[in-house]
């Protein structure tokens, strides 16, 4: 405990925690305020995500690391192009850590991006798009 009596917070995991799931301003400011052009995309983003995640994971699974960095890096590119900025992160992250990282960090950093393409997934899905 500190000494004023409030336990210290838990560490932010580099920044992760400061960046939105889903910034929705960044597609549409990207495509000049067109929304329709932005649920398109958008549409496109989520199918993306399901073959993001089948290919990490096989990439993982397969011990393939240049297609993990590869598949990581896509995902990282469309992510931060519609606004799913800490899924960015996590991809930049994996995409960094996939060949030096133990299999074990590895792992976790999928882990945690999984989730993370759970939640984008979610709240795409609460926006109508």
């Amino acid at each position: 405990m500190k000494r004023d009596g409030h336990r210290p917070t838990a560490p932010d995991e580099g920044g992760l925690t400061r960046l939105p799931t889903y910034d929705e301003t960044v597609l549409i400011d990207l495509l000049d305020g067109d929304a329709q052009m932005a649920a398109e995309v958008l549409q496109d983003f989520e199918a993306a995500l399901a073959r993001g995640a089948d290919e990490i994971e096989t990439a993982f699974r397969d011990n393939r690391t240049q297609e993990l960095v590869v598949a990581a890096h896509k995902l990282k590119s469309s992510s931060r192009t519609v606004g799913a900025m800490r899924l960015g992160e996590l991809c930049a992250r994996l995409e960094a850590g996939a060949r030096s990282a133990s299999s074990q960090t590895v792992q976790r950093m999928i882990l945690a991006l999984m989730a993370e393409i759970g939640a984008v997934s979610r709240r795409l899905g609460s926006t109508g798009s």
